[in-house]
């Protein structure tokens, strides 16, 4: 499925070769297989079980951290050290999928060593974003009296408004978190690799884009205020589901976009 010259075992001697960022003028429909991609994210489940189980653990974490529980404090702030968590993911589908693994201990490591490009792609994306959510967020009422007190509703336009435009915004990151992760730690060179896939790509790969944010997040988008268990449940119940889609959309970026490194721009050596 995947070509071999870019996957070479890793040597001590191996000459350092630049990462690739030119995207392919043209990506063949024929690269597009969402089900079957699906089919082998959960294989690699099969063989690593961890890659789940951590996953549900950190989303654990991260409904805690949205939570009334006097822990919270502290869950948040164990959720900004495993910020790049998402990742270690990534580089967990690459080994697998190349026929090697990744034991979770180096997982939890790698998450670290990803962090500061993943810093640097939030900032970006708040750069550019934020702009559009302020006028919602200040004429909504998010910043009313009455609503920071619990006394008030936000205003229901406010909240489609923010929640379209969150899905929006996770569409066009669909291929920037694989392009940080296999071909560039910079996050500017990242997002333009990333979107410029996504335009040489769609409409094929639509499924690849649309179906994680409308299946798996629209829900929690609409949450304002402290989870309940119900919410905890959905947020790892939508982890898992996120998984699986991140698991079919390395799959099928690794097919159509070449990368120099066995385990992309990171050497875990």
């Amino acid at each position: 499925m995947y070509p071999e010259g870019p996957y070479d075992p890793p040597s001590a001697y191996r000459p350092y070769r630049a990462p690739v960022t030119t995207v392919p003028d043209e990506v063949p429909v024929a690269q597009a297989g969402f089900v079957d991609d699906v089919r082998a994210a959960l294989g690699v489940w099969r063989r690593f079980p961890a890659l789940p189980l951590l996953t549900t653990l950190f989303a654990v974490i991260a409904a805690a951290a949205s939570s009334t529980w006097a822990g919270a404090p502290l869950a948040g702030l164990i959720a900004v050290f495993f910020l790049a968590w998402v990742g270690s993911e990534r580089l967990w589908y690459l080994r697998a999928f190349t026929g090697r693994t990744l034991s979770p201990g180096a997982a939890v490591r790698a998450s670290f060593a990803y962090w500061g490009r993943f810093f640097c792609l939030f900032l970006w994306v708040g750069v550019l974003t934020i702009p559009l959510w302020v006028p919602a967020m200040v004429y909504g009422g998010y910043f009313d009296k009455d609503v920071i007190e619990g006394d008030g509703d936000i205003a229901l336009w406010a909240i489609v408004y923010l929640a379209v435009g969150t899905l929006i915004t996770d569409f066009l990151l669909t291929f920037v978190t694989p392009a940080i992760v296999y071909n560039s730690r910079r996050a500017r060179t990242a997002i333009g690799i990333g979107l410029r896939l996504l335009r040489r790509t769609w409409p094929h790969a639509a499924l690849y884009v649309v179906f994680p944010p409308l299946a798996v997040l629209l829900l929690t988008r609409f949450s304002t205020g402290p989870v309940g268990w119900g919410g905890a449940a959905l947020i790892v119940v939508s982890s898992l589901v996120n998984l699986v889609a991140k698991g079919a959309t390395a799959a099928y970026y690794l097919r159509v976009m070449p990368i120099t490194e066995p385990d992309g721009d990171i050497d875990l050596r």
